[in-house]
This record gives structure tokens, C-alpha cells and sequence, in this order.
């Protein structure tokens, strides 16, 4: 019986870009402090996991260059979407063992559950403005509930779901695009990288984030008022 269930990493952070292009996985590198070096910080690209449309997941080779945007024909740049993945890993016993690590197919089919009996459920929000005004209203929230099988992109869009609806950040009930989720649909050809606690003929869960979301901010420093008038959102900024 599956006796615990957690997400790895416990927490991510995603960065909101326009690019069509996500970017690529990368980590810190040892800075260049040498006598003769730049004294900044240093990162590199390591291979990334990606998923089809169908949510089939691939591996992309690291290469020698880590772009963050890229330029449109019309000069404009665009920032290139950070999307962190998440596992599900858990506790389980079988046959009187009992093993911690990923959550795969196998260890589901072992335990008598079909991937359309896992639920997940997305929650997320954008409290910036509420921390700063502490009203309900600015408070802006997204939940989302997708079963175990759909490996389909799932867009994601937000509301104000609180405190007076008049004085609510996104005003009469509209809701805003807040990014994107996908599953990761199970390929046994796919081998797993980098969890040497697993067999490598098993697949992993994994939730995907997508974060091409428009941005939402003030027309001027003079638009907003700490307090409940003034707000808005700007498609345009």
C-alpha cells in the first residue's frame, strides 16, 4: 500500500517569458574567481527533459550555449519560459518491503491502480499586490484538478475570487492566462536520468509547468492607489 506521497523538487521556481522556445535546463557552475577571471557568476546547460504534445517525454542534449531569449524579425526580445518539472515520490510496501523513490507505472500497476485513478491538483497564485494592500480582492488564485491520464497540454487561467467584487483586482468575474501543465504520458523507451534508485525499464510521473504568460502591471506610477481604487490589469504592459 502506498503509505506516503510528496513532490521532488519540493519547490521550483518558474520565470514568465513570450518565447515559444522553453529554456534549457541548467545549474551553477564553479565561478570563475581565478586571478584572471570575470568574478560573476557562472552557469551551464545540462540536458533538459522535454514533452511532446502528447506529453511523450525526450531528452535534449546540452549544448555549448545557454540562451534566455530570443529576437523576434521585428527586433523585440523575448525571454525564453522557465518550466521546472516535479516528481512524484512516495513511500510504499509491498510483499512486506518497504521502498521510497519515484512513483512509476510499475510501482501503480503493483499496487493495483490505473494512472486514471491519480488525481492531481494545481494550485498556484500571484499575492504581490495583496501583500501589499492586504485586501482579499488583489489576491489573484488558479486551481486546476486534472486526472492521471490526460498528458495534454492544460491551460491555466486565474481570478479574484475574493472580497468585494467591486474592488477585486480582475474585475467581474474575468480570469486571466496564468501559464500552462502537462503530465508526463509513461514511455518504458524512455530511460530515466539521473535516479539511480529506480529500474531504468520504468517511468517516472512528471508535471510539467509551462510559463508563457503575458505580463500585468501599471500604466504609470500614478494609476495606482494603496487601498481598493486604482487597480487594474494591462494587457499591454
Amino acid at each position: 500500500m502506498l503509505e506516503a506521497l510528496w513532490l521532488t523538487p519540493p519547490i521550483a521556481v518558474a520565470r514568465l517569458g513570450s518565447s515559444d522556445v522553453i529554456c534549457a535546463n541548467f545549474e551553477w557552475a564553479a565561478n570563475d574567481a581565478g586571478p584572471g577571471g570575470t568574478g560573476k557568476t557562472t552557469l551551464r546547460a545540462i540536458d533538459s527533459l522535454e514533452l511532446d504534445d502528447d506529453g511523450t517525454p525526450r531528452e535534449v542534449p546540452a549544448s555549448d550555449e545557454l540562451v534566455f531569449k530570443d529576437r523576434d524579425a521585428d527586433g523585440t526580445w523575448h525571454f525564453r519560459p522557465v518550466c521546472p518539472y516535479f516528481e512524484l515520490h512516495g513511500t510504499w510496501t509491498l510483499d512486506g518491503q518497504t521502498t521510497t523513490g519515484p512513483v512509476t507505472t510499475a510501482v501503480l500497476e503493483a499496487l493495483g491502480v490505473q494512472p486514471s485513478q491519480v488525481t492531481w491538483r494545481i494550485r498556484l497564485a500571484n499575492l504581490k499586490a495583496y501583500q501589499f494592500t492586504l485586501n482579499d480582492g488583489d489576491r489573484i488564485e488558479c486551481e486546476e484538478t486534472i486526472a492521471g491520464d490526460t498528458t495534454t497540454k492544460i491551460a491555466l487561467f486565474a481570478t479574484s475570487p475574493r472580497g468585494d467584487r467591486q474592488f477585486q483586482l480582475i474585475p467581474g468575474g474575468e480570469r486571466i492566462p496564468v501559464g500552462a501543465v502537462q503530465l508526463a504520458n509513461p514511455n518504458q523507451a524512455f530511460p530515466e536520468i539521473g535516479y539511480p534508485l529506480r529500474s531504468p525499464n520504468q517511468s517516472r510521473s512528471v508535471l510539467k509547468t509551462h510559463k508563457k504568460t503575458p505580463m500585468y502591471g501599471l500604466i504609470s506610477t500614478h494609476s495606482y492607489r494603496i487601498g481598493n481604487k486604482g487597480k487594474f490589469h494591462n494587457h499591454e504592459s
